[in-house]
């Protein structure tokens, strides 16, 4: 896929990582694009949305990030203090739904 060979760049996790290969396609990346636009819109980065819109689930006790140095450290908490409205958690599951997927019902 011409998207692998693109996005999966030397010296990165996903490069050393056979099953990397598995969520490099195109559906993917054209979400991470959208998300990460935004988010700019929003004044964040795209490395914020996943702790900011993690924190909106009561049902999680704690979020573990996996820092590599102090600058993703403080990224991460700087995130946490992204404050997502329940109308925009539901544009970002809005543009994270699966495709063709159906609602089931209670």
């Amino acid at each position: 896929m011409a998207c692998e060979v693109l996005r999966t760049v030397a010296g990165t996790r996903g490069a050393g990582r056979p099953t990397f290969s598995r969520w490099t396609n195109d559906r993917n990346w054209a979400v991470k694009d959208k998300l990460e636009a935004w988010a700019n819109v929003r004044g964040h980065k795209i490395n914020d949305l996943p702790v900011a819109w993690l924190l909106t689930r009561p049902m999680l006790s704690s979020i573990i990030a996996g820092p590599e140095s102090i600058e993703q450290l403080e990224s991460n908490v700087k995130a946490g203090e992204w404050k997502l409205t329940p109308d925009e958690v539901a544009e970002v599951d809005a543009l994270t739904a699966p495709t063709g997927a159906v609602q089931r019902g209670n």
